[in-house]
């Protein structure tokens, strides 16, 4: 199943998420620090877990990093896995 990830942002937090007939089955969270985005907290429906759907996240939040100029910052425990497992996300790191 293909899954349309959105994009939410505001003044200084955002989200990138999947709904499902208006209602988040998955989120990523983050606050913004300067020009760094602290990815606070990612959550995935039961129903969907186990099929890749947190790393689709967090690969948006790369994703997004990379077109504009922005830093990443692992937070949650998930964060942190996903970006371990995954070195080519590792020059968006902020040091």
């Amino acid at each position: 199943m293909q899954h349309q990830i959105q994009h939410q942002h505001g003044h200084n937090h955002g989200s990138f998420f999947i709904a499902e007939n208006g209602v988040r089955v998955a989120e990523l969270n983050y606050r913004m620090d300067g020009g760094a985005a602290l990815l606070l907290h990612t959550f995935v429906d039961p129903s969907l877990r186990g099929g890749g759907v947190g790393m689709l996240l967090i690969e948006a939040a790369v994703d997004w990093a990379r077109r504009e100029n922005k830093k990443l910052v692992p937070v949650c425990s998930y964060a942190h896995w996903a970006f371990s497992r995954r070195p080519d996300f590792s020059g968006v790191l902020e040091k």
